[in-house]
């Protein structure tokens, strides 16, 4: 898996490799990773590479430049990229929700690439465990006025055969929090 490929490759000295000896989700790996960030900017990127670490530039260059505080790497969904015609329909119908309660519109709240702020997302609070957290960012940035950045990114869905864990159960979860932010959270929460 991923923490055996991280453990055989020679990093340079200013990577570090963070490790949880158990999956205990996608939210705490980000909050894990928060904790120790460094930089001006952080990002985030499916271990799995799904996504193209070439487009790092594309979403930093936002933020570089003063345009934007959080800019997502929005994946246009093609019949050779997306992973069914389910999994791109509860993604738009969570995106939907989500912009439907924000009074906003961004084009896809659940990617996996994105960079924002260190400062600003060290702010967020997150609580979120799993993959829900991707909504629960997006819910909290908007609820604090952030305009989402988007830029286009390259991905390439992997099949069932090779790992991919995507299920109808894990939708609900985000398609709840959005909700939960919007009601239960005040404007800067």
């Amino acid at each position: 898996g991923t923490g055996e490929l991280l453990r055989t490759v020679t990093w340079p000295p200013q990577v570090r490799v963070l490790h949880h000896w158990r999956n205990r989700g996608k939210g705490a790996a980000l909050r894990t990773a928060l904790a120790e960030a460094r930089g001006r900017y952080s990002t985030v990127m499916d271990a799995d590479l799904e996504y193209s670490p070439s487009d790092l530039p594309a979403l930093l260059a936002p933020l570089r430049n003063g345009e934007s505080r959080a800019v997502y790497g929005t994946r246009g969904f093609q019949a050779h990229s997306a992973y069914s015609f389910w999994y791109v329909i509860g993604n738009r119908a969570v995106t939907f929700a989500a912009n439907l309660i924000n009074n906003s519109w961004v084009s896809d709240i659940m990617t996996g690439h994105k960079a924002i702020e260190t400062e600003l997302f060290l702010s967020l609070d997150l609580r979120e465990r799993g993959f829900a957290v991707e909504a629960e960012i997006t819910a909290r940035l908007l609820m604090r006025g952030v305009r989402i950045h988007e830029a286009p990114v390259t991905s390439r869905s992997r099949p069932r055969e090779r790992g991919k864990e995507r299920t109808a159960p894990r939708a609900p979860p985000g398609h709840r929090a959005p909700l939960r932010r919007r009601v239960a959270s005040t404007p800067h929460d």
